[in-house]
C-alpha cells in the first residue's frame, strides 16, 4: 500500500505543478474547489488514522522530537495543541467498530 501513496504523491505534485487556476473555465472552478475538498478530506482523514501509529513507533523521538505531538505539529505546520487534538482523535478512533 506505501508504494500506492508514492504513485498518488507523484501524480498530485506533477498536476500541483502544472495547475494555474486562471485557466480553469468559469463553470468547472466550482466543481473542481469541491472536488479538491473531497481529495483535501480523504487524505486528512488518511492522516489522523495514522497519527496514533506515529505515536506508537516513536520514531518521532529519534529525530529529536519532545513528543509525536511536537513532531506532528513542525511536520503539518500546525500548532501543538492541534496536533495533540489530532492524536487524540485518531486514538478515539482507532476503538470504533464503524471506523473499520
Amino acid at each position: 500500500m506505501f508504494d500506492q501513496w508514492e504513485d498518488v504523491e507523484r501524480a498530485v505534485a506533477a498536476l500541483a505543478a502544472r495547475f494555474d487556476p486562471d485557466a480553469i473555465p468559469g463553470p468547472a472552478v466550482v466543481a473542481l474547489h469541491d472536488q479538491l475538498q473531497r481529495i483535501n478530506r480523504h487524505v486528512t482523514a488518511a492522516i489522523t488514522l495514522l497519527a496514533r501509529r506515529v505515536d506508537e513507533v516513536e520514531q518521532w523521538k529519534r529525530a529529536g522530537y519532545p513528543s509525536a505531538a511536537e513532531y506532528l505539529a513542525a511536520k503539518s505546520g500546525s500548532t501543538v495543541a492541534a496536533a495533540k487534538e489530532v492524536l487524540a482523535a485518531s486514538s478515539r478512533l482507532a476503538s470504533l467498530p464503524v471506523v473499520e
